[in-house]
């Protein structure tokens, strides 16, 4: 599958089955019952398996409960990928004097939210092939096999893969900004107005996060190297 290709399917394959992309939808609704949420990350990487198994269109949720655990890992690997992020915004939130000029930082500031960008860059550039490399080892540990990631990215080619983050990145940062910017609540709070916006905010957010994580898992699954024996 070529360049192109690649993101015309995972864009489109979030719309091969709405009855599952709407279950998935659900499950987030009721993360708040952290159940519910484990098992959509799971589902996630059943999404990478699936497609690298060269199968099309969204999995079923047949034992919906043996996908928990999986969702545990997926959690837990996003939140160590996560912390040059967290250390980052930390830092900016405490208004920490970086340079010699004590100039004060805020997460506010565009050449900051650039700074955050550029760190999410950098680690999506190990995370991706990480996460999807433990889902075709079955093996957690595969996900911070640092020497066998750039063994796979080095198979994909670099220049190619650089290209392919970039993209991705753009189209995940384009869905994120659109709902924090042009989703943000305008009407006075404490109004009955403000609360049915807040819901319906609510469920815009969650269905633009859930086709966004979709849309990831299947450029995961896409873009690995699944020639893999000489990176063995």
């Amino acid at each position: 599958m070529n360049f192109k290709d690649v993101f015309i399917d995972s864009l489109s394959y979030p719309f091969t089955d709405l009855k599952r992309f709407i279950v998935l939808l659900l499950l987030f609704l009721g993360s708040f019952l952290l159940i519910p949420a484990l098992i959509g990350y799971g589902y996630l990487l059943k999404i990478i398996d699936h497609t690298m198994k060269g199968k099309s269109g969204l999995p079923d949720y047949d034992k919906a409960g043996d996908l928990i655990v999986p969702g545990i890992k997926y959690y837990v690997i996003n939140l160590i990928y996560g912390i040059p992020s967290l250390i980052i915004a930390f830092l900016l939130l405490n208004r920490l004097d970086l340079t010699a000029l004590s100039t004060t930082l805020t997460l506010t500031n565009p050449i900051n939210m650039i700074l955050l960008m550029i760190v999410g860059f950098l680690v999506s550039i190990v995370f991706i092939i990480g996460l999807a490399n433990m889902v075709y080892e079955k093996r957690f540990m595969a996900a911070f096999d640092f020497k066998k990631i750039f063994q796979l990215i080095n198979k994909i080619g670099w220049k190619k893969y650089l290209a392919y983050i970039l993209v991705y990145s753009l189209i995940v940062n384009i869905i994120s900004l659109f709902t924090l910017t042009l989703l943000v609540p305008t009407i006075n709070p404490g109004s009955l107005g403000n609360i049915f916006y807040y819901l319906i905010f609510t469920a815009i957010n969650i269905i633009l996060s859930s086709y966004s994580r979709i849309f990831g898992s299947r450029f995961k699954g896409l873009i690995y190297p699944l020639e893999i024996k000489e990176c063995e």
